[in-house]
C-alpha cells in the first residue's frame, strides 16, 4: 500500500513540475512577443526614415506602434492559450 501512495506522489510531482514548466514557456514566448513588434517597428522605421530623409519620425511612429501592438497581441494570444489548457484539463 506503501508504493502505490509513492508513486502517486511521484505522478502529482511530474504534474506540478509540468504545470510550472508550461508557464515559464508560456512567459518566455509572451516577452519574445512583446520584444518583436517594438524591434521590427525600430528596424522598419529607421530603414524608411533612411529612405525618405525623414529621421527621426517614421522611426518613432513605428516603434510606438510596437510598442502598442505587442502587450495586445500578447493578451489575445496567452487569454487563448489559457483557456485551451483549461478546456484540455477539464476533458482529462
Amino acid at each position: 500500500m506503501g508504493q502505490g501512495r509513492d508513486r502517486l506522489s511521484v505522478i502529482e510531482q511530474i504534474k506540478e513540475v509540468t504545470k510550472h514548466l508550461w508557464i515559464l514557456g508560456l512567459s518566455i514566448q509572451a516577452a519574445l512577443v512583446i520584444a518583436l513588434p517594438v524591434l521590427l517597428g525600430l528596424g522598419v522605421g529607421w530603414w524608411l526614415d533612411g529612405l525618405l530623409n525623414s529621421f527621426p519620425w517614421i522611426t518613432v511612429v513605428l516603434t510606438a506602434v510596437g510598442i502598442l501592438a505587442g502587450p495586445i497581441i500578447v493578451y489575445r494570444w496567452v487569454t487563448r492559450k489559457v483557456e485551451q489548457r483549461l478546456r484540455k484539463e477539464k476533458g482529462a
